[in-house]
């Protein structure tokens, strides 16, 4: 690890908070030579997750390395974090700041999460993973119907999403369209037709609104979920972040039309879009797209990178 970090011509930081399994609050560091390196965790104890304690010990990490090593430092977008950040930038003007944009397109989520279209069709879903898998005899008979109509020794299994993982609803919309021909036989059994609730029989037969309202959600996400796995590879991803909102901006506008969402939805929709990016693009990422010959800043003309920056330096004033 050392002798990586001693012969790296340049290294970045990058700083989260978590919890362990005692529950313990803890801070994680990693140093990026460009290939990450899991430098250092600590717990915080009774300290709060205040900008100036944050500040406190990334500078301790800084200085232990030496801090004109260092060209970058990435942190989650929390505001104790975000001010922790511009404190340290304000101290190493060389260092460059900015937030985690795969924590960044997994509030986006949180934010569509929130819209009562969205919520009612998650609860929908997940009253009919929870009864299924929380049965013995729903759970076997379900996976003994996969196994004799596909032939397959390995049935799918139901995914329940998880808090603060809000990415993680696309896989359980997934195993649900994936499975829907099992799903509909098990509604149809009769060696459980006592067990099964009506409610959960009535969701999985409702080929009309159920069924086009769980694939229409899953393919308005899904596209975010993709780019969060795309931009958490070990790879250095700088320059496809302004990629990722372009990409975004025109899928929204292609399907939104068609989404299970109200117009008002559709509307917060895109202005949650417009306030993500504005809160993880960085110069750095323009930078870094305009060099990256594959882009060349394609998508950044002139007056748009102006417009960019612009809007950049008023929110870091």
């Amino acid at each position: 690890m050392q002798i990586k970090i001693s012969e790296a011509n340049a290294l970045g930081l990058q700083c989260d908070g978590w919890s362990n399994r005692r529950n313990e609050s803890i801070i994680n560091f990693i140093i990026t030579t460009p290939t990450p390196i899991f430098f250092k965790t600590f717990t915080t104890d009774t300290n709060r997750h205040t900008a100036e304690y944050m500040a406190e010990k990334i500078e301790e990490v800084l200085t232990e390395i030496g801090p004109e090593k260092f060209s970058a430092l990435v942190t989650d977008n929390a505001s104790a974090m975000v001010k922790a950040r511009n404190n340290i930038h304000e101290k190493y003007k060389h260092i460059s700041v900015y937030g985690c944009v795969a924590h960044t397109l997994n509030l986006l989520i949180g934010d569509i999460s929130k819209m009562r279209t969205m919520a009612s069709i998650e609860d929908d879903v997940k009253s009919i993973v929870k009864e299924i898998n929380n049965s013995h005899l729903l759970l076997a008979t379900f996976k003994k119907i996969q196994t004799e109509k596909k032939g397959t020794s390995v049935p799918i299994s139901l995914k329940l999403s998880v808090k603060t993982r809000w990415g993680s609803i696309t896989h359980s919309l997934k195993s649900l369209l994936d499975t829907k021909y099992a799903l509909k036989a098990l509604a149809v059994c009769e060696t459980v037709d006592t067990i099964l609730s009506k409610q959960v029989e009535r969701l999985v037969l409702d080929e009309a609104v159920f069924w086009v309202r769980v694939l229409k959600l899953f393919n308005l996400i899904n596209p975010i979920v993709e780019y969060i796995t795309k931009l958490e590879s070990d790879k250095p991803k700088l320059s496809q972040v302004v990629e990722c909102f372009y990409s975004l901006e025109k899928h929204f506008q292609t399907v939104l039309p068609s989404s299970p969402l109200t117009k008002q939805e559709e509307q917060n929709l895109q202005e949650f879009l417009v306030k993500r990016k504005r809160i993880v693009i960085n110069p750095v990422h323009l930078a870094a797209n305009i060099l990256d010959p594959r882009f060349n800043g394609v998508h950044l003309t002139n007056e748009r990178f102006i417009m960019e920056v612009g809007k950049l330096k008023m929110k870091n004033n």
